[in-house]
């Protein structure tokens, strides 16, 4: 049975091809955002957005890209971590303080009706956010679940070896069936 889109007639086989291929590319594109949410990469780090405090520039279960940077200027929305706190944070910058040569940030959610209470020395901060796309944050932190190890790693990786079993005894029937 053939796919026809058009004038265009797509083959059984290559409709499979095609629709395991986007598979695979989808679950290596969640493999190395899933790495980047644990590790920079060469200063790039992905994160999840797990609260509405910086609606509507950034949604709650976006998946934020930050980048360190020497300098950051007044309305840069940065990635930091506050005092004592284990999370990071995402706000915008909307105050530059300097005191004995040290550079702290006033910071706050647009969202939030008042500033963070706490000046973020330069130092904390992680990164500025270049890059969001929304929901992609939720998959991410789904990937992290058991259950989305199960879903998203076990599975398919147990789909992708099976096939590639059936392949090489497919392979080892042919030669073997030359050799008779």
């Amino acid at each position: 049975m053939n796919l026809r889109i058009g004038r265009i007639i797509i083959s059984k086989n290559k409709t499979l091809k095609i629709v395991s291929n986007t598979i695979v590319i989808f679950f290596a594109v969640i493999a190395v955002l899933l790495i980047m949410s644990n590790f920079s990469i060469f200063g790039l780090r992905a994160l999840s957005v797990k609260s509405g405090s910086m609606n509507p520039a950034i949604k709650t279960g976006s998946l934020i890209f930050t980048h360190p940077l020497d300098d950051y200027q007044v309305d840069d929305i940065i990635t930091y971590r506050s005092q004592g706190e284990k999370e990071l944070i995402t706000h915008r910058i909307i105050q530059i303080s300097r005191l004995d040569n040290q550079i702290s940030y006033r910071t706050q959610g647009d969202a939030n009706d008042s500033p963070d209470s706490y000046l973020v020395p330069k130092r904390g901060v992680a990164g500025k956010v270049f890059l969001s796309m929304p929901i992609l944050g939720y998959i991410i932190s789904f990937a992290k679940t058991t259950l989305g190890i199960i879903l998203l790693v076990v599975i398919p990786a147990t789909i992708i070896i099976y096939e590639e079993i059936c392949k090489i005894k497919k392979e080892y029937k042919k030669i073997k069936k030359k050799k008779i």
